[in-house]
């Protein structure tokens, strides 16, 4: 019976092999999560330089910021590399005007009524003058309605314009290969505001309208898939309701302070409780439009890490 010699030279070869294949394995995912950070901290760069921040005043970019002037003027030619956005924007700044122009016919109409009154005693029967005061009323109702509508649709077409914008912005950095697919993964995937300081403000995905609700809570899911858009959104919700509660004391104060010491004859016109109730709504309304530029920051965030992993 005869007995089998292993064949230690074929073992060390297989062994060699077999080490060789790890050692290669090893290297191969230490160069691809090295590719993978240096995509990542690439596109970031990119998109920082490329993608503007807005809040009420100013414009940011990584390369600096800039304050956007009277109804943006100062950022106008930022507008150039977007066709699309550029005449979204104009038409905002058209709007803007018909707002302004509108506001200084109400007001001229409203305020027009004082010397009427002050100069023409008052009459027990509908004449002449108090159907110019009925008729200057309601045209200064009416144009300070245009106004508004007018100035609403302005900061709706900025935020669709900024949009278009920062795609557009962003596209040209990119190889030819990519900017068709980007497109359509910017458009379908990333989102903005609508409706701001209106009571039932929303966001726009995919050309379709959502209420963000009660501070935030609707669009909250939004957010899930960037960390970095998460924390600006929590930090939003929290000076929101700071906001809100501040406001919601000057309503209860202003409301309370016509209650308060009604029968005294000396009583002022304005109490200190009334102007204390003024000034908290005043704040609040003013903390609240501070959160809006926390809200803005996390849309930016959310917009960059939710287009990186599907366009890379």
């Amino acid at each position: 019976m005869g007995i089998t010699i292993p064949n230690y030279n074929d073992m060390k070869t297989k062994l060699f092999y077999f080490l060789s294949c790890l050692l290669l394995l090893g290297a191969f995912q230490a160069q691809t999560q090295t590719v993978t950070a240096d995509s990542l901290s690439s596109f970031n760069q990119l998109y920082e330089r490329s993608c503007v921040l807005t809040s009420r005043d100013t414009w940011s970019t990584s390369q600096g910021v800039r304050p956007l002037g009277w109804r943006w003027r100062r950022v106008a030619s930022e507008f150039d590399v977007s066709p699309e956005g550029k005449a979204v924007f104009e038409q905002s700044r058209q709007q803007s005007r018909k707002a302004l122009v509108c506001y200084l016919a109400g007001t001229a109409l409203i305020l027009g009524i004082l010397p009427i009154v002050a100069t023409s005693p008052p009459s027990e029967q509908f004449d002449a003058r108090a159907g110019v005061i009925s008729g200057m009323v309601i045209g200064g109702s009416v144009s300070l309605g245009y106004s508004v509508r007018n100035l609403r649709k302005a900061l709706n077409n900025q935020e669709l314009a900024l949009w278009l914008r920062n795609r557009d912005a962003l596209a040209v950095e990119l190889p030819m290969n990519l900017r068709a697919n980007f497109k359509q993964i910017y458009n379908q995937e990333t989102i903005y505001l609508q409706g701001i300081g209106r009571l039932t403000e929303r966001y726009v995905r995919n050309g379709q309208r959502y209420p963000i609700g009660i501070f935030g809570g609707r669009i909250k899911h939004e957010f899930q898939g960037s960390a970095d858009g998460m924390v600006s959104f929590k930090r939003y919700q929290s000076v929101k309701r700071a906001g809100f509660v501040v406001y919601a004391l000057g309503v209860a104060s202003a409301v309370a302070s016509i209650f308060i010491d009604q029968n005294n004859p000396k009583r002022p016109l304005f109490t200190p409780a009334y102007l204390a109730g003024l000034v908290g709504m005043g704040v609040g309304a003013g903390v609240m439009g501070v959160a809006t530029n926390d809200l803005r920051n996390a849309i930016y965030l959310r917009n960059r890490d939710t287009v990186r992993p599907l366009l890379m």
